[in-house]
């Protein structure tokens, strides 16, 4: 991958990330199976976060908002960033098209096993073809990479299948979209939990 065909993958991406995810809450909605209950962990995305899913070290002069503003208006150059020589750059360019939705394609979330990773995150959700990792800051969990790695090969202790996804603008106070529920799922079965129900509109979902 050279960086003409990496600034193409990043452009295209931005719009999707810029579009379903920046200024958003996402809840993402589990089933521990030995709880026996529904459980959550609510995530924020922001501008800044981009330019870490990505990989590429920008040049000096230029931080997270400042290149998320340049792929936003194609302005991206060749000469603003660079590969990392470790060759993680590519490896997350090339899973990032998936991930990029990942509200719409995680299957399953747990907590990260380093994999013997020199880096640093917390929770992740995914699928088999990839995932993000978050960490928590206050009230939220805030995306900090991108692993182009089976989720199932980087989870320590259970894996949680993802049963729904909800969306929210972070001004708003509670979930009213649904974006996401898995196969012979009822939502009225996460409706049972307490929690949750304080968090989402249930009956402007149901209606």
């Amino acid at each position: 991958m050279n960086k003409k065909e990496a600034i193409k993958i990043i452009v295209n991406c931005v719009e999707k990330y810029k579009n379903n995810l920046v200024g958003n809450n996402i809840l993402f909605v589990y089933y521990d199976k030995k709880a026996k209950q529904y459980r959550f962990f609510e995530t924020l995305f922001t501008s800044s976060n981009f330019m870490h899913f990505t990989g590429v070290v920008c040049k000096e002069g230029i931080n997270a908002n400042d290149f998320f503003r340049k792929c936003c208006t194609r302005k991206l150059a060749e000469s603003d960033f660079d590969f990392r020589t470790d060759g993680t750059t590519v490896m997350k360019l090339m899973v990032l098209p998936e991930i990029i939705n990942i509200h719409k394609v995680s299957k399953m979330t747990g907590r990260f096993n380093s994999s013997g990773l020199s880096l640093y995150t917390e929770r992740l959700a995914g699928n088999v073809k990839g995932c993000m990792g978050f960490v928590r800051e206050n009230e939220f969990f805030v995306p900090n990479t991108v692993l182009n790695q089976d989720i199932r090969q980087s989870i320590y202790g259970p894996q949680y299948r993802i049963v729904a996804v909800f969306r929210k603008n972070n001004n708003d106070k509670v979930y009213s979209e649904l974006v996401y529920i898995a196969k012979n799922i009822d939502i009225k079965e996460i409706q049972s939990g307490e929690e949750i129900t304080a968090k989402v509109d249930f009956e402007s979902i149901l209606s």
